[in-house]
């Protein structure tokens, strides 16, 4: 049947129908799977990782492909998250914003508005999140940005209980409440009593990724 391998994978026509038999005995398939995506993966990393050579955007394509079946795949629990990470680990086939192919951990999802303009030196390794591939690049190896984003204080000027805001809160217990009512996520409403809240005049921060070396963003005023 049709598959999305391109080049890398043939179909064979409809006159050969009558070897079916023959041709399941030698191993042809009647439908590709994520078996045969990672397999896919590996040869286009064979043909461009090792040679760090921009994928074309045919090939692009094709990787794109092979990751979302791979996530059908996971969802459909045929293949399991430690699974993925065994096979890409150490492996070019995640594709970067010049389509070099990278190890899974040495890319990373922006999943935070405009927090890769703060990382200039990391624009390349810095990706958008593909709909129905993320995840199984995500079981991989790729890290969202925001899980190792730290937050530093760099200077802070009259710094003082804002009993106010916490009044707020204190009141608005029962709205939070309603909130959340119809939802799985469990919230400990005692913890809002224990809060507490400080203002400032004047605030600046950086942010901090800790990869291989440390980057820091420019100081900002918030």
């Amino acid at each position: 049947s049709e598959h999305p391998f391109g080049k890398y994978r043939y179909r064979l026509t409809e006159s050969l129908r009558n070897y079916t038999q023959l041709f399941m005995k030698l191993g042809v398939k009647e439908t590709p799977d994520y078996q045969d995506a990672q397999k896919v993966l590996l040869e286009i990393s064979s043909d461009f990782g090792h040679k760090n050579k921009p994928l074309s955007e045919n090939e692009y394509c094709i990787v794109m492909e092979c990751w979302k079946m791979i996530e059908k795949a996971m969802q459909e629990k045929k293949i399991h998250k430690k699974d993925i990470e065994s096979f890409a680990k150490g492996k070019k086939i995640i594709p970067d914003q010049r389509k070099l192919l990278e190890k899974p951990d040495n890319i990373f999802f922006e999943d935070r508005p405009d927090i890769s303009l703060k990382f200039p030196q990391l624009e390349n390794e810095i990706i958008h999140r593909i709909d129905g591939a993320w995840k199984a690049m995500q079981a991989a190896g790729v890290h969202n940005l925001s899980e190792l984003l730290k937050v530093n204080i760099l200077q802070h000027d009259d710094l003082k209980e804002d009993d106010l805001f916490r009044s707020k809160i204190h009141e608005r217990v029962s709205l939070f409440k309603r909130l959340f009512e119809n939802s799985k996520i469990s919230v400990d409403y005692s913890k809002l009593e224990k809060i507490n809240v400080f203002s400032v005049s004047n605030l600046k921060i950086n942010y901090e990724i800790a990869i291989t070396g440390i980057e820091r963003s420019d100081p900002e005023d918030v």
